[in-house]
């Protein structure tokens, strides 16, 4: 039942268990230490060019 306590471990324990989930700004590794879960994959340098953001390396 949603709002109990038994459900909001239930779903915490199941994003904590989330392990090589690529999302558009890297790859994500949840724990329950690390609830940010992004490692050095996600690290890009990011530039703005003509007014819209672009990855560094892109030309």
């Amino acid at each position: 039942q949603p709002g109990t306590p038994a459900f909001r471990a239930a779903l915490r324990d199941a994003i904590e268990s989330t392990h090589n989930l690529t999302v558009p700004n890297g790859v994500l590794n949840l724990s329950a230490q690390d609830h940010q879960g992004f490692d050095q994959r996600a690290r890009v340098m990011g530039v703005v060019r003509n007014g819209k953001f672009a990855y560094a390396g892109d030309k």
